[in-house]
């Protein structure tokens, strides 16, 4: 099930920076988010953080400032606490994108919150005890810390990328499957035409290249462009036309 968007929010405990303040701001009107909740932060009404929201200045100006991570208790179902590695075993924890497909169904149902802690130290204990998940993401062992804007941005992303706002629909016409069993047709001519195959000779090699061939979902136009292509082979094989 793909997640909704409207019932995600970004909840930062204590921000210290106005810069990374403005490019959260940036990164959720990019990706669709328009929930943000900061907890007890410092004065972001300032123009480091309107220079960095860019387009999303609107977004910063509606930002809800709360005392305390509980505060949240009352709106939201599900809290997410982010950290920079597990910290907790009695907390199930998953990376970024098991947690965004976990928490996709509940997304239809309730508010599901993703917290992230202070620039300089993360989330306290108590903090974290509070939530319902953590979560944190893989990088390399040199430099394993992300800043704060980076970090919403990755959860952020993988948000929209879960949500129904980026889900493929066709547009063009598919191929029929009489379209498809001619064109594997077409193809085992120009096997047989060219006497390749396996070990186990021609026929084996075809039922390998239609097994895989199978896997795609054919449009008209990859049928043209497939038979286009043999007809290629076909001018100028062992046995050209021409």
């Amino acid at each position: 099930m793909s997640l909704d968007l409207s019932n995600i929010s970004i909840i930062v405990v204590e921000p210290k920076i106005p810069a990374n303040v403005g490019a959260i701001a940036r990164a959720c009107q990019n990706l669709g988010i328009r929930n943000i909740i900061l907890i007890n932060p410092c004065n972001f009404h300032v123009d480091e953080a309107y220079m960095l929201a860019k387009n999303a200045k609107d977004l910063l100006f509606d930002i809800d400032v709360r005392a305390s991570l509980k505060d949240c208790f009352e709106d939201h179902h599900i809290l997410v606490a982010t950290t920079q590695r597990r910290r907790s075993k009695q907390i199930p924890f998953h990376p970024p994108s098991e947690m965004i497909e976990i928490i996709s169904e509940p997304s239809h149902k309730g508010r599901v919150g993703i917290v992230f802690g202070r620039e300089n130290h993360g989330l306290s204990n108590e903090e974290l005890e509070l939530c319902n998940f953590q979560s944190s993401i893989q990088a390399h062992a040199d430099n394993p810390v992300f800043n704060l804007s980076q970090a919403v941005l990755i959860y952020a992303y993988e948000c929209y990328n879960a949500s129904s706002e980026t889900k493929t629909v066709y547009t063009r016409p598919l191929a029929t499957k009489s379209a498809e069993n001619h064109l594997f047709e077409v193809l085992e001519e120009t096997i047989n035409s060219f006497k390749v195959g396996t070990s186990n000779g021609p026929d084996r090699f075809f039922s390998r290249m239609k097994q895989i061939l199978g896997r795609i979902v054919f449009e008209e136009r990859d049928i043209q462009i497939f038979h286009k292509f043999f007809e290629l082979i076909s001018d100028n094989g062992p046995n050209p036309k021409r």
